[in-house]
């Protein structure tokens, strides 16, 4: 049976370094991990190779800036301003360094995206929460949206491509592999498409799912979860396994409306399975998220 990996996104806001996460974790049975990119320097300290299983890394790790700040700011792989799109491969070849040291054989990856009217994707994503979904105002939206992510792609993709040569040079010396993460926004990079694309620069390069942004992106009306699974389920590195409620994700398997039975055959064996939850549950709700996937063949 595949060994669950706990994400320490779990620990925002419960622990201040890793050992306390550890132990907690430990308690509930996990014996491998995931640092995310909330995890610090402070938060790494006396933590030494081979004391405990990280299997994975989540760039950019340890934490530099946040993900919020690191977005509005641009420094991201995708960006059109040079200097900006080599800090953000910097970050993240920090990141394979890490692993590396740390014996992890795992990188996930955020590309970035294309930017492009962000404010129609908020209007789409509104208009959703709203149960306006298939009006004809929100058919407009949504192809408003596609037409302006279509104009402007190309130029963000192959600032991208040149970020996935230089990241794959250093994963390849380092002995790590890339997972590219599908993401939770339509505007970021990749959709279904390009994702195939990307995969196809180089081996060290994997489709890295997650099962709660899939979901999101299938409710608002875009790619099916299931048609991800079966294009690139064999090229599939890891799987962050979360539930959702509409566009709400990151719950415990069981508590949402994912089928994970319909999931499992496409999850190879040798897949990293990665609990992906928010810190607001209990270990209990943990534990019962665990047994869920174990009842649905996820593990």
């Amino acid at each position: 049976m595949p060994e669950p990996i706990l994400s320490t996104m779990w620990a925002q806001g419960r622990f201040t370094h890793l050992i306390d996460f550890f132990a907690a974790a430990r308690e509930m049975g996990f014996k491998r991990y995931e640092l995310n990119h909330q995890v610090t320097e402070a938060m790494l300290e006396g933590i030494s190779p081979g004391e405990y299983e990280v299997a994975s890394l989540h760039a950019p790790c340890p934490q530099t800036i946040d993900l919020v700040a690191q977005t509005r700011k641009d420094l991201l792989p995708s960006s059109l301003d040079e200097e900006r799109r080599k800090e953000a491969v910097s970050m993240v070849q920090r990141s394979v360094e890490l692993a590396a040291y740390l014996g992890a054989s795992s990188v996930v990856l955020h590309l970035g995206r294309v930017n492009a009217d962000w404010k129609l994707e908020r209007e789409v994503r509104e208009a959703f929460r709203q149960g306006k979904k298939g009006r004809p105002r929100y058919r407009a939206l949504m192809e408003g949206l596609k037409e302006a992510r279509a104009l402007k792609k190309e130029a963000h993709l192959e600032a991208v491509t040149r970020s996935l040569a230089e990241i794959a040079k250093c994963a390849r010396l380092k002995g790590v592999k890339i997972g590219l993460e599908n993401r939770y926004y339509y505007l970021e990079i990749p959709n279904y498409e390009e994702m195939g694309r990307l995969l196809n620069l180089d081996p060290v390069l994997y489709h890295w799912h997650d099962t709660g942004h899939a979901r999101a992106l299938e409710n608002l009306g875009f790619t099916p979860q299931e048609e991800w699974l079966r294009a690139y389920g064999e090229r599939m590195l890891g799987v962050h396994l979360h539930d959702i409620v509409g566009l709400r994700d990151h719950g415990i398997p069981g508590q949402g409306e994912l089928g994970f039975g319909a999931l499992a055959p496409y999850i190879p064996t040798e897949a990293l399975r990665v609990f992906e939850f928010n810190y607001s549950y209990s270990p209990e709700e943990i534990v019962a998220g665990w047994r869920h996937l174990e009842k649905t063949g996820c593990l």
